[in-house]
């Protein structure tokens, strides 16, 4: 049986990067990632309390710069993987300054969720890396 995986990234945008451009700057400061990612746990934690996942929960961890990922297998708890998106829009919502992207073992699912509404000239060639949860 194969297992089914959920994988995410989380960037925070530069807090200096909005007053001197226009253009989004993504922060690679590995200390400050670190503190994003104490955040983070600290607002899983709130969110979710004593929750208990059907299989894993979602761990998050600072390994390549300059993003926060996280991953967890879910197996075939789908219910997991939707909480686990949630929770990462949820904290779109509280930090404006993180973007999210999230896939599963069979790619990006919330182009396929979305289907009936995206553009015609997006194909499964052309979306990797187009599809990102923010509060912006």
């Amino acid at each position: 049986m194969a297992l089914d995986y959920f994988f995410c990234d989380i960037y925070a945008t530069a807090t200096d990067a909005a007053s001197t451009n226009s253009r989004l700057e993504i922060e690679t400061d590995k200390d400050k990632l670190h503190k994003w990612y104490a955040k983070l746990f600290a607002f899983m934690d709130r969110k979710l309390g004593d929750f208990v996942w059907n299989r894993e929960q979602l761990q998050l961890f600072v390994d390549v710069l300059p993003r926060i990922s996280g991953r967890m297998i879910h197996g075939d708890a789908v219910d997991d993987e939707w909480l686990a998106v949630w929770l990462l829009r949820e904290a779109t919502r509280e930090y404006d300054e993180l973007i999210v992207s999230v896939r599963d073992s069979d790619g990006e699912f919330l182009l396929a969720e979305a289907a009936m509404h995206i553009p015609h000239w997006i194909t499964p060639e052309n979306s990797e890396h187009r599809v990102s949860v923010s509060a912006q």
